[in-house]
């Protein structure tokens, strides 16, 4: 790369700083600054800024080139003078705006990321450096990530990602809410998830304040969609801290039927046991009990169990015993309605049950507890718990836990 001759301009800043012209001044910063000499840089932006105040092409570059040398470094050398960084970050943003071609947006960003790397973070420090940029002012185009050659999200995306999840972990859930709509109102195109979280955070706000219907409903359209997040477990602790219980107990159970023997969900389980004993329900809360101590022996955590009334039996045996024993009195932890199969189509295997109100609601056949062969007319018992249709983006309600009672 050809080394740009700057001595003109060296002379011509030794001899009078006050003649230089905006392109001329612009274009001497800029030239320093691209060629590493960012010392001598910041020094004759840090003159012209002194001494040609009628001068302001220039800014941008000066501000870039304190960004290079005392913004845009690694992490350790920040905490190792935290006030000398943030004392050239807040020259950056006190002289550049926040447009195109300027500083001022990496330099909030490198803020942001310093702040967020402490631990703990400073959450009100975090806030404030957020505002400190205008989401009307900032893109909404993508990024493109060179490495990976893949598409990024954009800066008006990750500043509402930001918002809402420093709102929600400050518990000013209001706020949360509202930049969640904000952002769920201004952004189409979302990445990594982000849409995902975002509706998370403003249902965890909604069910802080109160809002258990609203908050219900984005939890049921986001199950399946996080990772290592059972919303139907969520629901379940939500209502049962209410002491709704059933209505508690309707999404836990629905849980437990569609996992099956699994010893790994042992806090299903203990959820299983704690709702049995708010219930009374002794004779199933006494083989969950047991199910738990037959899974930590066979793991090898306990030695023996006291006085085990199926002391032969593994873990496999005794959940066959307490889910035989729920499906037979599913009425002690749940509502259970009675009607009648009206409309069933075998191949997709769904359908629609006449409920005593004389309306209709659907089913699967994959939601009866035993796999029955279904048949119209057939008189079926189920639960109704709330559920989402993502086509038509709205809550609705669907018949599970079914058990035949008899064909009509």
């Amino acid at each position: 790369m050809t080394k740009v001759d700057l001595s003109g301009y060296a002379k011509k800043f030794e001899d009078d700083v006050t003649s230089f012209n905006d392109y001329e001044a612009t274009d001497y910063v800029r030239s320093l600054k691209n060629e590493g000499l960012l010392d001598e840089a910041i020094e004759v932006g840090s003159t012209f800024r002194s001494m040609c105040p009628n001068l302001k092409g220039y800014i941008n570059q000066y501000g870039y080139a304190l960004y290079n040398k005392h913004i845009n470094i690694p992490v350790n050398k920040i905490s190792e003078n935290e006030f000398l960084f943030f004392s050239f970050a807040n020259d950056i943003l006190g002289m550049c705006k926040q447009e195109k071609y300027s500083p001022y947006e990496v330099t909030v960003n490198r803020m942001i990321k310093y702040i967020t790397s402490q631990n703990p973070i400073n959450y009100d420090k975090y806030l404030e450096t957020l505002k400190l940029l205008d989401p009307k002012l900032l893109s909404d185009q993508p990024l493109l990530i060179k490495e990976r050659n893949q598409e990024g999200e954009s800066p008006l995306e990750r500043w509402y990602r930001q918002m809402v999840k420093v709102h929600y972990d400050m518990q000013n859930y209001k706020d949360c809410i509202t930049y969640a709509n904000n952002a769920l109102a201004m952004i189409h195109n979302f990445h990594y998830r982000n849409l995902q979280w975002i509706k998370y955070y403003r249902a965890c706000s909604q069910v802080a304040l109160g809002n258990y219907e609203e908050g219900q409903r984005d939890f049921l359209a986001l199950q399946g969609q996080i990772r290592d997040i059972n919303f139907y477990e969520v629901l379940y602790t939500t209502y049962s801290s209410l002491n709704d219980d059933k209505k508690a107990n309707t999404f836990l159970l629905y849980d437990l039927y569609q996992s099956g023997y699994d010893v790994t969900k042992t806090d299903l389980f203990k959820n299983l046991l704690k709702a049995c004993q708010k219930a009374e329900y002794t004779a199933l809360a006494d083989l969950v009990s047991l199910f738990l101590k037959k899974v930590e022996k066979e793991a090898g955590k306990i030695a023996e169990i006291e006085n085990d009334p199926y002391a032969n039996e593994d873990s496999g045996i005794i959940y066959d015993r307490l889910m035989e024993e729920l499906t037979t009195h599913l009425d002690k932890l749940v509502e259970r309605v009675q009607g009648k199969v009206i409309y069933y189509n075998k191949e997709k295997q769904f359908g629609n049950i006449k409920t005593p109100q004389d309306d209709t609601i659907f089913f699967r056949q994959a939601d009866y507890i035993y796999d029955e062969e279904v048949q119209k007319y057939d008189v079926v018992e189920y639960t109704v718990i709330p559920a989402y249709d993502r086509k038509k983006d709205e809550q609705t309600s669907r018949a599970v836990l079914l058990t035949l009672e008899y064909s009509d």
